[in-house]
């Protein structure tokens, strides 16, 4: 009951921060969210559960976790189309008895409303404790024709899944897509696009047509990584 009710609650909210004060105040709320998930999760003497079975006392995983599930899920199937399906979801079942809807009942939609090459969202999401190690290894960046900068990137991506002990990370394979994002001397946008990752280690060659300064994978906050500080780097010049 508690991700039908608090966890789109607290997505509704992530919406309101960006609409009305933009983007900048949106991350923050979601690095709040973070936060309070992973700090939440080390403190639970008890068993942590995936978000669909979570309990009403888990609310580190019913708010903190969730409003990171719902925000990734809103990026990959777009804002529109999720909430669509959360109106048509809520006005299915509202003001009617017995029986009332789980969170399967909404699994069940968005299983239906995802293609089969982002099925694994839901998977890792919802239905399992899942998480990301995103690593950028080096960055280096030349200038080319037609006032453009060519970044060539090596980074590296895990995933892996476990409960509350963290001791054995075993990696699982990848078809994933990661958002990667290049950023100006003043940490503006210059690029954010997402790009799949099938292999652990990654090589890729990124185009800009403005001098970029820093790199980021996951600008978004759209996985859920314990250490956030490797996915970022200056982009040094080649010499």
């Amino acid at each position: 009951a508690v991700m039908l009710t608090e966890s789109i609650t607290e997505y509704i909210t992530s919406q309101i921060y960006a609409q009305n004060y933009g983007n900048e105040k949106a991350h923050q709320f979601l690095k709040k969210q973070r936060e309070r998930y992973l700090k939440g999760r080390t403190q639970d003497r008890g068993e942590e559960l995936p978000l669909y079975l979570t309990k009403t006392e888990q609310q580190y995983i019913a708010y903190g976790k969730g409003t990171m599930v719902f925000n990734t899920m809103s990026h990959y199937l777009g804002v529109d189309s999720l909430n669509l399906l959360l109106k048509h979801f809520l006005e299915d079942y509202r003001f009617k008895g017995r029986p009332y809807p789980t969170s399967l009942d909404l699994l069940e939609r968005l299983k239906a409303s995802t293609p089969d090459s982002l099925q694994y969202l839901i998977e890792d999401y919802y239905e399992t404790i899942t998480f990301y190690d995103n690593k950028i290894e080096s960055a280096k960046v030349m200038p080319i024709e037609n006032d453009e900068y060519e970044i060539d990137l090596d980074f590296s991506i895990r995933k892996y899944r476990n409960g509350k002990n963290d001791d054995l990370k075993k990696s699982l394979p990848l078809a994933d897509y990661i958002e990667i994002g290049v950023f100006d001397e003043k940490g503006k946008s210059i690029l954010i696009k997402k790009y799949k990752a099938s292999q652990e280690n990654n090589k890729l060659t990124i185009k800009v047509s403005e001098k970029p300064s820093n790199i980021m994978i996951d600008p978004n906050y759209l996985t859920i990584d314990k250490n956030m500080e490797d996915n970022k780097k200056r982009i040094l010049s080649f010499n």
